[in-house]
């Protein structure tokens, strides 16, 4: 059934399918891949393998100016059979889906890359709780860090935002941007249970779409 969904992919998506050296991962990826061109097919009018990329320096997917005159910006993450997509006309946008593992090691994790504020905080909250917190923090960083098209190439301590279950997601602050916490969005869901989702953009904006879809 795989098959049909890699005819339109490109020979570079299906080169670091192949890339993976799990075949459930092989297949993930191709089913994002699948969907992502699917969605922005009908975005861009044109036929899913008519969709044409541009990657940034850090390896975060646009689509080509050369061949489609649009504005169109989008992030795409999947984690186990959720794939995850975000869609913006009017600036750079980031958006990450995790699985919170309860076996995670959470808080030894945050001491090493998140800021002493966010340990801080996991610690003052039960176990249950610091699972949560740490996975909302990541999923936060990550649509940050994916906004900015610098993927984990920026330290993670660098960029603080709130966690803490009850907190309303927020960017507390993000060394070099001084305007990311008042100008930028940032949302924080839950798509079914045991999955976080953030999305960021590099503005304050209305006017975006988030699509998910299993596989």
């Amino acid at each position: 059934m795989v098959d049909q969904f890699e005819k339109i992919l490109s020979e570079a998506e299906l080169q670091r399918a192949r890339r993976f050296v799990y075949p459930e991962h092989q297949r993930s990826f191709i089913l994002a891949r699948y969907g992502l061109r699917q969605i922005l097919a009908d975005y861009l009018d044109c036929a899913p393998e008519n969709v044409y990329f541009q990657y940034g320096e850090h390896g975060k997917p646009h689509v080509d100016p050369k061949r489609h005159a649009t504005s169109l910006r989008f992030n795409l993450s999947h984690s186990g059979d959720i794939a995850v997509l975000a869609v913006t006309d009017t600036c750079e946008v980031g958006v990450d889906v995790e699985y919170v593992k309860k076996e995670l090691k959470a808080l030894d994790i945050a001491r090493r890359y998140f800021s002493p504020k966010e340990s801080a905080a996991l610690e003052s909250v039960s176990l249950t709780d610091q699972q949560l917190a740490f996975f909302q923090g990541w999923t936060r960083k990550e649509a940050l860090l994916k906004a900015l098209g610098v993927g984990l190439h920026f330290p993670l301590k660098d960029c603080e935002v709130s966690l803490l279950p009850k907190e309303p997601a927020k960017i507390i602050s993000v060394v070099g941007h001084p305007e990311a916490s008042h100008d930028w969005s940032i949302y924080s869901f839950s798509p079914k249970d045991d999955f976080i989702v953030a999305v960021v953009m590099t503005e304050s904006n209305d006017n975006w779409e988030v699509q998910q879809w299993h596989h």
